[in-house]
């Protein structure tokens, strides 16, 4: 396990100045959080909110060892980002099949909570294909009773074998043992997406619609039943498909809707 994590160091500056006899006051915010080697290159990867913001970004290893990371991309949607640090020579971690993952499985948490860095928690499946409200992409999320306290997230949540399954991103602070983590099946998509393209790319018609409703069968007096397009965005597939605004759509691929 120590071969395989370090500890991501967000760091945010807050400049403040203050006119007390002409002198400037700065402030330096710091933030802590876990992530996890992923390949030989260099890739890290850890949650997004341990990282967005952040002026700079460091790597702590676990002999003390400091290194500047690099951020490669985020995901807001799905809580994730991708860091590279020239030069890092870790063993990176087996990635597993979270599809295969079933509720009872020991489950392993590594992180930083709280700065401790190295911490092991021990834990099973509690749940899988949670609709967690707060990703505003849907994802079957891991529920697990292992530990995740503040500063685990983006860490390595392993299966019996150590492969990893999910990555560690929101514990519910008001109920003990509910937390929850992002599938490794999930994290290979949206990495490969960040390290290709420094993006996900979401795929959009660029269209504003409200339901029309009309009879079943088009009538001559009246629009059919189905999507009426009340906006259509200025170089958009929509539009480059000849969209305008009070088109119906009805029909997709042959198939009434």
């Amino acid at each position: 396990a120590q071969r395989c994590l370090g500890s991501v160091v967000g760091v945010i500056n807050l400049v403040s100045s203050f006119d007390f006899d002409s002198r400037e006051v700065t402030d330096e915010e710091y933030g802590y959080g876990s992530g996890v080697v992923i390949d030989n290159e260099g890739h890290i990867v850890t949650n997004a909110h341990v990282v967005q913001g952040a002026d700079k970004l460091r790597i702590l290893l676990d002999d003390d060892t400091e290194l500047d990371a690099e951020l490669v991309g985020l995901d807001s949607d799905t809580d994730l980002a991708v860091l590279y640090v020239e030069g890092l020579e870790l063993e990176p971690v087996e990635i597993g099949d979270s599809s295969a993952l079933r509720v009872g499985d020991l489950l392993i948490a590594i992180g930083n909570p709280g700065g401790y860095y190295g911490t092991v928690s021990v834990g099973v499946v509690s749940a899988l294909e949670r609709d967690i409200e707060t990703f505003a992409r849907p994802m079957d999320i891991i529920q697990t009773d292992a530990a995740m306290s503040p500063g685990i997230s983006g860490g390595a949540l392993l299966n019996a074998d150590g492969e990893l399954v999910g990555i560690p991103t929101l514990g519910v602070m008001l109920y003990e043992g509910l937390n929850f983590a992002i599938p490794s099946n999930t994290m290979r998509e949206v990495v490969d997406e960040l390290i290709t393209y420094g993006k996900v790319r979401k795929p959009g018609m660029g269209i504003y619609y409200q339901v029309q409703d009309g009879p079943d069968e088009p009538l001559r007096s009246c629009l059919p039943a189905g999507l009426l397009l009340v906006e259509v965005g200025l170089d958009t597939p929509a539009e480059a498909a000849g969209m305008r605004v009070g088109d119906v759509i009805y029909e997709i691929n042959g198939t009434r809707i």
